[in-house]
Formats: C-alpha cells, structure tokens, sequence
C-alpha cells in the first residue's frame, strides 16, 4: 500500500474530530469495540453493517480497520423467547467472529454520532438523496425532518422514492391516487416505535418515508390521515454513511484509503405494481 498510515487510536481521533462525541446519544459506545488500538491502518472499510459479506470484502482488500454505522454482531438477548444469552454462538455471529479475529479487523462503530452529525447526519442525507434540501425542513424532533415537495399522487411519490434510493420495490399505505405534499422522513429503525408517526403529523406532513414499520405504525399513521412509503432500514441510512466516507476521504488522504463497500439489501422486493 502506498499510505503512509496512521494506528487505529490516531484513526478514531481523526472521526472524533469530525463525529463529536456530544453528538452520541448518552449511554452509547463508539469507536474503537473491537481490536487492537495500536494496529497500523493503511485502508478502511466505511459500511452500513459489518456483515460477512462486508468482512469478507475487507479482507480481499487488505483493510485493517472497519468502519460501520451499525454493531458488530446480531444481537444475542433473546429472554422474551426464552432462549439462552449466547450472543457469540449465534450461528449467525460465529463466521463474523471468526473472520474479525483471523483478520484482526480494528472495529469501529459510529451510530447516534452520524446520525446527529449536523452537517450530513442520517436524515439529513436521505431529504438530500431524495432532491430535497435539508436546510429547508422544520424539526419535530431533531431525527425526523418533515418538508415540502411537490404535489404528486402517491404513487408517483413512491416510484419517487423507490428510484433514488436505488430500491426494487417499496411498501405503500394509503390511496395511491391521493395527492401528498409534505413529507416526514423516518429513517433507520425508528419505525418501530409504536407512535412515531405523531412526529411528521405534528410537522404537517400528508406522507411519511419510512425505513423499519410495525404495523401499527402504519396503521396509526393511516388513522391520522399520513400515508406511508416503506423503503428499508438499510435503503434509508446509506446515503448518511455514503456522505460520511466521502467527507473522510479527503481529510485521510495520503494516510489511511477509505474505502465504501455497500452493505446491500437483506431483502430483494417484488411485486410492485408502481411501473
């Protein structure tokens, strides 16, 4: 490699400086988790989750470190199924584990800090990614931004949505023929909670974009008059970890490589009727 380096520490410092530590939600690691600190990077791995698929890429390109959006591991605590704390034996975990320690992978983890990060945290990369601007949003909460857009039937918003982030397929609740003009943009995992559509209603918004949904928050939103475009968890973030390693990369130069490798979808969808 033709870099000149820098140890893993120096690395998390150089991320630091960027993803201020006050910009974590209180009680959340980040950085270093696993490895040697003190292990020379030449070439990074920036990822949404550090899957086998994204190790593995790792190691054909020779990385020393992987930076990812997301944990390390599928997480092990399973009391409400009854079923044993074993997080490092998951079937799932075990080549992650495998390949994090023949590699010696320096794992960094970056979570709430991106997605808070002012200039292009989470949400804010996802209103840009859909051709909006983020300046222009008002803020029911400071993770969900709600905007205008044009006035479009759903359905052609959706195909909107589908397009730009890249995706086979996306879920629709509501009328397709109904006309949307504001939208609340619910990135990630947040879907998950039971009432988050309360948050674009209070910003006005007639349709959401979601990652993650339970059902009743789709319900909940149908019921307080906010139609709903499902993307995925994975589709609605990587435009925040995609800005992340291009704003890295010039700041790293002639140092560390950083490289993007792309997660990919967990889920290939069909069955769109949206043309």
């Amino acid at each position: 490699m033709s870099q000149a380096g820098m140890n893993a520490r120096q690395l998390e410092a150089a991320i630091n400086a960027v993803l201020l530590p006050e910009f974590a939600n209180a009680g959340e690691q980040q950085g270093i988790m696993l490895g040697d600190p003190a292990r020379l990077v030449e070439r990074a791995v920036f990822c949404w989750s550090a899957t086998v698929g994204v190790l593995e890429r790792a190691a054909e390109l020779g990385a020393q470190a992987v930076v990812a959006h997301e944990i390390p591991y599928i997480p092990g605590s399973s009391k409400d199924l009854g079923l044993p704390e074993n997080h490092p034996e998951l079937p799932a975990n075990r080549r992650r584990r495998e390949l994090y320690e023949r590699h010696g992978f320096v794992f960094m983890q970056y979570h709430s800090p991106l997605d808070n990060w002012p200039l292009w945290g989470i949400p804010r990369a996802l209103a840009a990614e859909l051709g909006l601007d983020p300046a222009k949003a008002t803020w029911p909460r400071k993770d969900v931004p709600v905007l205008d857009i044009e006035p479009q039937p759903l359905e052609r918003f959706a195909r909107h949505v589908r397009d730009r982030l890249k995706m086979t397929g996306v879920g629709v609740a509501g009328d397709p023929k109904r006309t949307v003009k504001r939208v609340g943009l619910v990135v990630g995992g947040f879907g998950k909670l039971w009432r988050i559509s309360e948050l674009p209603r209070i910003g006005g918004a007639d349709v959401m974009v979601a990652g993650e949904l339970l059902d009743y928050c789709v319900r909940a939103a149908l019921e307080a008059g906010i139609s709903v475009v499902q993307a995925s968890h994975y589709a609605t973030e990587l435009p925040g970890v995609r800005r992340f390693a291009e704003h890295m990369k010039p700041l790293l130069a002639g140092r560390v490589e950083v490289v993007l490798v792309e997660t990919g979808e967990s889920v290939n969808y069909r069955g769109t009727d949206l043309g």
